[in-house]
C-alpha cells in the first residue's frame, strides 16, 4: 500500500519488490489480493499498453 500511495504499481513489479524484502509471493496469491483491495475501494486500476502488452496499473 505504501508504494501504491506514492506511485502507480503493477503485479510483476510488486512480485520483485516483495522478493527484495524476503517475501516470495505467487500470482495466484497476489492478484486475488489486489482484486479484493480494489473491490474494497483501497485501490483503483486502469489498463495500459506497455511494450505491446496490456498491463493493469494500480
Amino acid at each position: 500500500m505504501h508504494h501504491a500511495a506514492e506511485e502507480e504499481i503493477h503485479g510483476p513489479w510488486m512480485t520483485v519488490e516483495l522478493a527484495r524484502h524476503g517475501y516470495r509471493i505467487f500470482a495466484g496469491t497476489l492478484y486475488p489480493t489486489l482484486q479484493r483491495m480494489q473491490d474494497e475501494g483501497l485501490l483503483t486500476s486502469r489498463h495500459d499498453v506497455v511494450n505491446g502488452k496490456t498491463r493493469r496499473q494500480r
